[in-house]
């Protein structure tokens, strides 16, 4: 028998696709085929983000402190501020300075770190642990989100060490639902500043996780069925890009793939999502008679209904990449499911006859 090969899509989500993708063409460098282009019109035809000026919306450029307060008071529905300033580096007149007082005011942002003494430091880069924070206390805040009980150990070996508070808002509330990624598979990066095509991607997430209608519209009939179908189509469409022929289906390989995707969504827990089937075999076994040769499987864990989401996930993974566009294969087969919990496994299921 030849050789079998497993990868797994630990991250869990980059952005999602119910935006109108209209509105993102509007902004030159954010163009047709950018990671964030449907997060960026996702956020921005809920108003929570704006250009920068003419057609521009700088992906790249760093979310800055007094942005962050900013977009989060807007999100709050901008209500009213009184007190005086709270720090000394925010002047008067300063088009963020209600923004600032409101969220040090609600608690917003970490109980340690440069915003919890007489800076704030606006122009500096919000790190990724600091964003998740505050996101966080936003979520309790506006009462989107129970408390975390708890901050699994998880596989990033960065967060040991951390601050307790980043470690609870990282690995018991952002990553588990979705709101953010790792930057490998065992790193979490908690220090990494946060672009805004980045902070772009976790708002959206977050909106889309605790007040949008994508579960609402998951739940149609043809839902899961038509994700299927896309998964197919786009792992196919990265083959043409790649040079290699197009993969063909059969009901075998779907069915099989349908019940990975299920046993991982009745497990929901990640930090058992891997190849290993509940009873302890190793994900081919599925195959049963089928397997008669070559077999790899990549699975994802994304907080949407988006089989582009799951793709991207794969295709920013050079493992998952190749399973996709490996010569030897000829068959796919693809499943998803969604869990109690609401997120959504994929799987992908690939031979070679």
């Amino acid at each position: 028998m030849k050789r079998q090969i497993a990868c797994l899509g630990l991250a869990l989500s980059l952005w999602t696709g119910l935006a109108s993708p209209a509105l993102a063409a509007g902004f030159a460098d954010v163009p047709e085929g950018h990671w964030a282009r449907d997060s960026v019109a996702y956020v921005t035809e809920k108003g929570l983000f704006q250009g920068a000026g003419g057609d521009r919306f700088i992906p790249d450029a760093v979310m800055t402190r007094s942005m962050l307060a900013e977009v989060l008071y807007r999100y709050a529905g901008s209500p009213a501020v009184t007190g005086s300033g709270t720090y000394s580096d925010v002047p008067e007149g300063a088009y963020y300075r209600d923004a600032v007082t409101w969220a040090h005011q609600s608690g917003l942002y970490p109980d340690s770190g440069t915003a919890t003494g007489g800076e704030l430091k606006p122009d500096e880069a919000v790190q990724r642990g600091e964003f998740a924070v505050m996101l966080y206390h936003f979520a309790l805040l506006t009462g989107d989100s129970p408390a975390a009980a708890e901050a699994p150990a998880g596989p990033f070996s960065d967060m040991e060490g951390v601050d307790g508070e980043v470690r609870l808002a990282v690995l018991g509330w952002a990553c588990p639902n979705g709101i953010l990624t790792g930057t490998g598979e065992t790193t979490m990066d908690p220090e990494g500043g946060v672009t805004r095509a980045e902070a772009a991607a976790m708002l959206a997430r977050y909106d889309q996780t605790f007040r949008g209608t994508d579960r609402e519209k998951a739940e149609a009939p043809d839902g899961l069925e038509a994700a299927r179908q896309e998964l197919v189509a786009l792992t196919n469409g990265l083959r043409q890009e790649a040079g290699e022929a197009p993969l063909e289906t059969d009901e075998t390989l779907m069915a099989a793939a349908q019940i990975r995707a299920e046993e991982c969504a009745a497990m929901d827990d990640l930090d058992n999502y891997n190849h290993v089937r509940p009873d302890g075999r190793p994900f081919y076994t599925v195959l049963g008679d089928r397997l008669t040769g070559y077999a790899s499987e990549n699975l994802a864990m994304v907080s949407a209904l988006s089989a582009r989401e799951a793709v991207t996930v794969w295709e920013n993974s050079s493992g998952h990449y190749q399973n996709m566009v490996n010569p030897e294969i000829t068959r796919i087969g693809v499943g998803v499911a969604r869990s109690d919990s609401g997120l959504y496994y994929y799987c992908q299921i690939f031979t070679d006859g």
